[in-house]
């Protein structure tokens, strides 16, 4: 499985969808108490919560600072009496500032009527009719793609949630997309394409590796040409491979009649010998195993005999002996 390079110390590691709605389905319950969600970008966390969470949920997304969160959830709790769950999504702001790793402590208690307060901005709360202080009983869930515990205030945080680190893997991602990815050629096209190069991915990404592509593809067929800039099946391969791996896996996809003709096509553009070009399709499984071993030993073997045919005559040297 592919390791995201940043594991928190003292989490659970979570390798599946279904390990992930588990956890999702107990936080909302409250039987597993407030949960961080830390890991990969891009493979489903916030989807997977507020999914789970229900119509009934607070997202608090993409704010610039701790203050306006407090005032978010201020609102939800205080003014609109909501005791629905709340999702803190990118919550980095919250964790840089001492006034948020404050009003993080007392928001991840896992308490109900719980009191929480923010201890600075007081003109700005003042101006917009907000207290200093409140209390509330939700459920909270902040999701957040590192995790580091560098002073005491964090570890006080890490200590009242639930730390979950989720590491999918590209198969249990690519998986995850097949249950719900558009259903139409189009879609298809990407997705299996991306299949045929799952051992090559290192960190999955569904943005990057589906929906990405699958708008480039579909903007292809809207104006009647490709991108001139690389079609959608060159995006996807420059994010994994180096430039003339990326024209061998092009190469194969392109309808030749075999793998000899492709590696001449291969050798005559000028992107490597036709040695290179079996080497890379027996590293990127793209064809038969034995046929690419074949070649290139068969390969071996030519360069091996031209090599003797240059090679001067090895001479006995003269023997020399006193009469």
């Amino acid at each position: 499985m592919a390791r995201f390079p940043d594991k928190p110390e003292n989490c659970t590691e979570v390798a599946t969808y279904a390990g992930s709605r588990w956890y999702a389905d107990g936080w909302v319950r409250g039987d597993l108490g407030n949960v961080i969600v830390v890991g990969q970008a891009g493979v489903g966390k916030t989807e997977t919560m507020t999914r789970t969470a229900g119509p009934n949920h607070l997202l608090v997304q993409g704010q610039a600072s701790g203050v306006n969160v407090y005032q978010r959830i201020f609102d939800w709790v205080a003014v609109q009496r909501n005791s629905g769950a709340i999702i803190i999504d990118d919550a980095d702001p919250l964790f840089r500032t001492l006034s948020g790793q404050s009003f993080m402590k007392e928001v991840m208690l896992d308490k109900p009527d719980r009191r929480v307060s923010w201890g600075t901005d007081y003109s700005k709360l003042a101006k917009n009719d907000i207290p200093l202080q409140f209390t509330m009983s939700n459920p909270v869930c902040v999701i957040i793609n590192r995790w580091k515990t560098f002073n005491e205030h964090l570890a006080a945080i890490e200590n009242r949630a639930n730390l979950l680190y989720v590491n999918f893997s590209a198969q249990e991602v690519h998986k995850y997309v097949g249950s719900w990815f558009l259903k139409s050629p189009e879609a298809d096209l990407v997705y299996n394409f991306v299949g045929r190069f799952l051992p090559l991915i290192p960190q999955p990404n569904i943005r990057e590796y589906y929906e990405g592509p699958l708008k480039v593809l579909t903007a292809e067929g809207a104006l009647g040409r490709p991108n001139p800039e690389g079609n959608w099946q060159r995006l996807i391969l420059n994010k994994l491979l180096k430039r003339s791996e990326v024209e061998t896996a092009l190469l194969v996809c392109d309808d030749y009649p075999s793998n000899a003709q492709r590696a001449k096509a291969f050798e005559e553009r000028g992107y490597g010998t036709t040695r290179t070009f079996y080497r890379h399709i027996k590293k990127l499984k793209l064809g038969d195993r034995q046929e690419c071993e074949q070649a290139i030993a068969a390969l071996d073997a030519e360069e091996e005999r031209l090599k003797a045919e240059q090679e001067p005559p090895t001479l006995t040297p003269n023997v020399f002996r006193t009469v």
